[in-house]
């Protein structure tokens, strides 16, 4: 072995490397610190977004699931609203056809009266008017007929 071999060696470092050395070491132990507190925060922020959603999520499906209730109700109500409206119109409308169809058959009947009264005037006055015609047609005959025997 040659002395160079066995002999011990020896690194100088100066000031400025030993600063710089503590300096990098330090960065490496705070690079590694931040790591785990940046994924200890991911983790915490994940973590409060999925119950943020979750929380936000069952509050819009409990919001949802009223407004579908109420637009039920609402439906329901005004579907009533509108059979009872239809139900009182049909019953008015009904109610008027009776009265009109009372009131016609009235008129109807009272019209009937009226036309079979004149009728039986216009009969009855014809009938008085024939038999004045007839009388007189009688009376003529016989004078005509005295007339006639007379000058034969």
């Amino acid at each position: 072995m040659n002395d160079k071999e066995q002999a011990p060696t020896q690194v100088i470092i100066t000031q400025d490397k030993l600063v710089d050395l503590l300096l990098h070491a330090a960065t490496r132990e705070d690079i590694a610190k931040y790591a785990a507190e940046s994924k200890a925060d991911v983790i915490r922020v994940e973590t409060t977004l999925k119950e943020d959603i979750f929380r936000v999520e069952t509050s819009l499906k409990g919001e949802i699931a009223k407004y579908a209730a109420e637009s039920k109700a609402d439906i329901i109500r005004v579907e009533t609203t509108l059979k009872e409206d239809i139900f009182r119109v049909e019953t008015t409308l009904k109610e008027d056809i009776v009265r009109v169809e009372s009131s016609l058959k009235g008129e109807i009947a009272k019209y009937a009266a009226e036309s079979k009264a004149d009728v039986i005037r216009v009969e009855t006055t014809l009938k008085e008017d024939i038999f004045r015609v007839e009388t007189t047609l009688k009376e003529d005959i016989f004078r005509v007929e005295t007339t006639l025997k007379e000058d034969i």
